[in-house]
């Protein structure tokens, strides 16, 4: 399962492809323990309701084994009730929030990932502004409504602000069109020009240069 349509289809085309390919090869070399294996895809169309409903027909329907997916932190934190009572084993693809495996000082016993947490990410971000560039300030633009963002952002603010000057970071709000969060006004105030660098928190999407990438 993952985002096959919408803003983060790059995602979910990509591992959909890959491993289909695995399972084409797999057959072809006699299957998995003598037997054919049938790949079931399903588009969560980048929406975390789309994901639990996905989830759901996943296992109670089809009644997999396992599931591979979502891609995004807040499809995958989504799922979680879903995956607990039916007692099926998530393996998601690039989910980087720590809430996916972890939450509340609970361990999430069917959820898993197989990349970096925010915390490494955000603690190099932090670690290179500061040691490396020699900044003691930053700008941050943010989604409030993803969770990959808010994560990054979090422990980002926690590895620099200790060495910063005093100074509150700057909230991008999505725009209610799917349109670059570079594009707004509000960012534009924060210029290339500026002296202190930015922190771009979550997905970017250019329209015209393509899907989105992650920073």
């Amino acid at each position: 399962m993952g985002s096959l349509t919408g803003d983060q289809a790059a995602f979910g085309t990509c591992e959909s492809q890959t491993v289909q390919m695995l399972v084409d090869d797999l057959n072809a070399n006699g299957g998995l323990l003598g037997k054919q294996v049938d790949l079931i895809c399903y588009d969560t169309k980048g929406d975390a309701q789309e994901a639990v409903n996905v989830a759901k027909r996943l296992c109670a329907q089809d009644q997999v084994c396992a599931i591979i997916g979502p891609n995004a932190s807040g499809q995958c934190i989504a799922i979680q009730s879903v995956l607990d009572q039916y007692k099926i084993s998530d393996m998601s693809t690039v989910a980087t929030n720590e809430k996916v495996t972890m939450q509340d000082g609970q361990l999430k016993e069917y959820n898993f990932r197989v990349c970096f947490l925010d915390p490494q990410q955000g603690k190099i971000a932090g670690s290179f502004i500061a040691d490396n560039l020699g900044y003691d300030k930053a700008a941050i633009l943010y989604d409030v409504n993803d969770d990959y963002a808010l994560g990054l952002k979090d422990n980002f603010v926690k590895v620099l602000s200790p060495r910063a000057a005093p100074s509150s970071p700057r909230r991008a709000t999505p725009p209610a069109t799917p349109t670059s969060p570079l594009s707004s006004p509000r960012s534009r105030k924060l210029s290339p020009r500026s002296s202190s660098p930015h922190l771009l928190s979550g997905f970017h999407h250019d329209p015209q240069a393509g899907p989105y990438s992650r920073h």
